[in-house]
């Protein structure tokens, strides 16, 4: 009876054993494939993103290398919202494709494994990503989204030549358009300005032949000094009533001054529901002027859930990327790369179908919003017990 005992111990100490090297080299596998995708899919965004927000910037070279540093470090948190969940499912594909097409999952059972058990770390690895995507979602990407916003301002601040480019129309400065012909160093040739009222019409125009751009870091302000001015006044009452423009004084030399103060704040009252944190948004909704009668707070609540609901599509992606790479039995890179990308628009797609209905509350969109999970979830959970019962 001993030797029966003995012999079944150390039978349940082998499987556990063949099993822990199982489950070591899967994760291993799955979180090298991973680093892999996420790397490539991470540096393929902020690429595109350096590219499309500063492609202009980088051609004339008044860029500090520093800003652009800056810059790409701050995007990354943006990116890893989506590069991560899409990575795992990536890497999940290519893992169980490959086994499933060499029939490793097939000796994984031979050997008394179920294929649940098997999938235990990978989920677990999931959940893991989904805590992490929180931490991103909730503190990191606001932060980061409005540190991209506030760069302008510095970048003014430390370079304010950075934000004139030739034959183009600089509107960040609050009150301001900006017209810049030709640019060499801080020296325009051709430069309109045009002061605004608060609807955003022009009230009085400026115009030169020429003009230096001066940084005024006593007053914290940009000066500009026009030369050869001419400056025309519009009625107030009509000022896009081109007939009432009066031709005002001339200016051999006219400075004018640009405080940065204005942008600062102007950056901070546009700060928007992107970049408040986790904790900014509770407060808001249940600050006292969200108990005011008629106040919206909806967009906030579908905010909060929408971060909740995008940091969960790791485990949602690994549920449904498991069964789909069993069933595919396909080993290729390329085919693996499309099956997720055609899961990760499917999702997508029905996120921003479900933010939609943000403006109205009556539909209940911070409800909405979890459609795609519950749906996706569902899904990979009936498939995965289907593969595991077969």
């Amino acid at each position: 009876m001993w030797r029966v005992h003995h012999a079944i111990v150390e039978s349940i100490r082998g499987n556990a054993a063949r099993m822990n090297i199982l489950h070591r080299k899967l994760l291993l596998d799955v979180m090298q494939a991973t680093l892999m995708a996420v790397g490539i899919l991470t540096f393929v965004l902020v690429l595109g993103n350096v590219f499309t927000r500063m492609f202009d910037l980088l051609v004339n070279n008044d860029v500090p290398i520093s800003f652009v540093v800056e810059f790409v470090v701050m995007l990354i948190p943006f990116s890893l919202v989506f590069t991560l969940p899409w990575g795992l499912l990536t890497a999940v594909i290519l893992v169980f494709g490959r086994m499933s097409a060499d029939s490793e999952l097939v000796a994984v059972r031979a050997g008394g494994i179920s294929l649940a058990t098997f999938c235990a770390p990978v989920l677990l690895l999931a959940v893991a990503c989904s805590m992490f995507c929180m931490v991103i979602n909730f503190y990191l990407a606001p932060e980061a989204q409005l540190r991209i916003k506030s760069m302008v301002y510095r970048l003014a601040s430390e370079s304010p030549t950075s934000l004139f480019e030739d034959d183009s129309v600089i509107d960040q400065f609050p009150g301001k358009r900006i017209y810049v012909g030709t640019k060499t160093g801080n020296i325009v040739e051709n430069m309109h300005v045009w002061d605004l009222d608060r609807k955003d019409r022009p009230v009085r125009t400026f115009r030169a032949a020429k003009a230096e751009i001066l940084a005024d870091e006593k007053n914290n302000a940009i000066v500009l000094k026009l030369y050869d001015a001419r400056m025309e006044n519009r009625s107030p009452e009509d000022p896009e009533n081109l007939q009432k423009i009066q031709t005002g004084r001339r200016f051999e030399e006219l400075p004018l001054t640009i405080p940065l103060n204005r942008l600062f704040d102007s950056v901070q009252k546009k700060k928007g529901l992107g970049a408040l944190n986790i904790e900014d948004l509770f407060n808001e909704v249940s600050a006292p002027s969200s108990k005011r009668e008629g106040y919206n707070f909806t967009p906030m609540l579908t905010e909060i859930q929408k971060r909740v609901a995008s940091s969960l599509s790791c485990l949602t992606f690994v549920l449904v990327g498991i069964p789909l790479a069993i069933r595919s039995h396909r080993r290729e890179t390329s085919v693996g790369v499309v099956m997720s990308f055609g899961v990760v628009f499917a999702y997508y797609f029905l996120t921003i179908v479900a933010e939609t209905f943000k403006a109205r509350p009556a539909a209940l969109p911070e409800l909405i919003i979890w459609l795609p999970n519950i749906l996706f979830q569902v899904i990979g959970l009936v498939t995965l017990i289907k593969v595991c019962r077969q």
